[in-house]
């Protein structure tokens, strides 16, 4: 889901600047095809400087390139700062079920992390539920978020 708002989003934007995905990709410096592979699935996960990169050349922001077209949906960087500085409000079967599910992804992966990673983790993804409106784990943002974050050098 996310990635296809991502792709969509990155469409929709470059044919608003007249640009085309190759042109994208040498503005952002990145390897010939890296976009291409992302709208053929090669790439399910890209990075979060992959996207900020292309964020950058289209005049957005990240969350714009991946929000699902809803105003609802719609979270600003800046409003998600602020959340983090406030008390987060505890929804103890959201909390418990983000943890659970990405406690099995990075054993299921082979990942390696740290206490303090995986807490990080678990609450970025945690506040992105909340600020959704989720009221259940979503295991696609799990994977995308635990993914960028552990193999920064694919995306």
């Amino acid at each position: 889901m996310i990635i296809d708002n991502l792709k969509r989003n990155i469409v929709r934007k470059a044919q608003e600047k007249h640009l085309k995905i190759g042109s994208l990709e040498r503005m952002a410096n990145m390897g010939n095809g890296a976009l291409r592979q992302v709208f053929y699935g090669n790439s399910k996960n890209p990075g979060l400087l992959f996207v900020k990169k292309i964020a950058d050349i289209l005049d957005c922001s990240i969350d714009e390139l991946v929000a699902d077209g809803t105003k609802d949906a719609e979270i600003s960087t800046k409003s998600l700062v602020n959340i983090r500085k406030q008390d987060l409000p505890i929804h103890s079967s959201l909390l418990t079920e983000i943890c659970r599910i990405s406690s099995k992804y990075i054993i299921d992966n082979s990942y390696k992390a740290t206490l303090d990673e995986f807490f990080d983790l678990v609450k970025d993804v945690y506040i992105f539920s909340i600020n959704k409106g989720y009221s259940k784990a979503n295991s696609e943002l799990i994977a995308w978020t635990f993914d960028k974050h552990f193999n920064k050098e694919l995306f």
